[in-house]
């Protein structure tokens, strides 16, 4: 089939990634036809989709498609937006529970709401619009999005790497992935301070450091805090610490002035201490040079 050229839009897309831009563009313009005659530019179909969005944001929505529960379908349009001309087919995978799809021709993904105006999928039903559900936002991502999504960027950033190298890698950032996620659960996807829900800014500090912890410590949730930027760099260099019951400690090496500039307000404690995080917590207490309360 001969690919139909869009726009530089297009391949700006390709550039970023293996984002689908052809079908998106098509299947959103030809639902914009009125009599026979497009009423939106092929440019502006593409700024519309939810795919271009998700490309603009950098957002690697192939990591959430799953192969093993996608379902054969195809999408069917007309090139020159006539009836009279017989209508161009697509081979499409398409995962309803992700609300993603794989174009089989190009190889690239998308997301399902762009192309439901016209997919039908091989058993011959149409799909009921609205039903498929849209890409979680990144705060929203599940536990396993957010460990692959972390590999695939691993993978990307080391793609040069020896492999004994890259594998290492590898294999500590899922170990990573693992600890957050875990975190998350324990923390009810909240800051353990600040009780705040953005997932995507949240970051799973070490009580106990890396270095130090076993293999076993290394991936218990008890040995890490669910914190806000500010408050996890500030925990992590030691410039703040909690007593076992929760109390916010701050280092003489972060004035009064820089600490209100980062919000560390006195009163800041966290929410919850289980009785499992206070040996960490005193031992981090400890190398940092607070007094063991």
């Amino acid at each position: 089939m001969k690919r139909v050229k869009t726009s530089v839009l297009e391949e700006a897309m390709h550039a970023l990634g293996p984002y689908c831009a052809e079908l998106p563009t098509l299947c959103l313009r030809q639902a914009s036809v009125r009599n026979a005659r497009p009423t939106k530019h092929s440019d502006l179909c593409l700024r519309d989709s939810e795919t271009y969005a998700a490309a603009i944001a950098g957002d690697p929505i192939w990591t959430r498609f799953k192969k093993a529960r996608a379902v054969p379908a195809t999408a069917r349009w007309t090139e020159n937006f006539s009836h009279k001309i017989p209508s161009q087919l697509r081979a499409v995978l398409v995962d309803r529970e992700s609300g993603l799809f794989f174009d089989q021709v190009f190889q690239s993904y998308g997301v399902l709401a762009d192309i439901e105006s016209c997919l039908t999928y091989d058993d011959g039903e149409s799909p009921v619009r609205g039903s498929a559900r849209k890409p979680k936002p990144a705060y929203q991502l599940d536990r396993e999005s957010e460990v692959e999504a972390e590999l695939a960027s691993c993978l990307t950033t080391y793609a040069d790497a020896p492999e004994t190298e890259r594998q290492a890698i590898i294999a500590a950032r899922r170990g990573q992935g693992q600890f957050r996620a875990a975190l998350i659960d324990l923390w009810a996807g909240k800051c353990a301070v600040t009780k705040s829900r953005a997932l995507s800014l949240l970051r799973a500090s070490h009580i106990k450091p890396w270095r130090e912890a076993t293999n076993a410590e290394r991936l218990d949730p008890y040995t890490g805090l669910l914190l806000i930027p500010n408050l996890d760099a500030a925990f992590d260099l030691g410039l703040i610490s909690f007593t076992d019951e929760g109390r916010l400690l701050r280092s003489p090496e972060l004035p009064d002035a820089e600490a209100a500039l980062l919000g560390l307000k006195p009163d800041l404690k966290l929410v919850f201490v289980f009785p499992e995080n206070r040996p960490f917590l005193a031992h981090h207490r400890q190398l940092h040079g607070f007094p063991d309360r």
